[in-house]
């Protein structure tokens, strides 16, 4: 036969063990995982190029991503430009440059005949047809 408190005392350690997986895990991922936790939002890159672009204008899209990594460029700009229309490639007489390398925002300007309207963060440009 049980004692009366046996249930609950057996319930209170469940519990606490719960509590403790959840606080160990918290101070798993503060303590060993390797590198700085840092995170950067989609929208704060491409904020600064928000006040050039015209309502109801189609932007184009450039980046110097290769393959499958260009495609994830291009939805993140969809994302934060939402709900602007946005086509990949240059053609369009405003485009939005994403790329890896900041540095190479030349290059891409030079390879398309484009040049810098505005710039916003970690590699984010707009940019139109000289």
């Amino acid at each position: 036969m049980r004692e009366p408190g046996e249930r609950s005392t057996a319930w209170f350690w469940v519990l606490v063990a719960v509590a403790s997986a959840g606080i160990l895990r918290d101070v798993s991922v503060y303590f060993w995982k390797p590198g700085a936790l840092r995170t950067l939002r989609i929208d704060d890159r491409f904020a600064p190029l928000l006040t050039q672009l015209p309502a109801g204008e189609r932007l184009g899209f450039v980046t110097d991503a290769p393959g499958d990594l260009a495609g994830s460029h291009y939805f993140d700009v969809l994302y934060a430009l939402a709900p602007r229309a946005v086509d990949p490639g240059p053609d369009a007489r405003l485009i939005v440059a994403d790329l890896q390398d900041a540095a190479a925002l030349p290059k891409v300007c030079a390879r398309f005949g484009l040049r810098v309207v505005a710039r916003g963060g970690a590699g984010a440009a707009l940019l139109e047809h000289e």
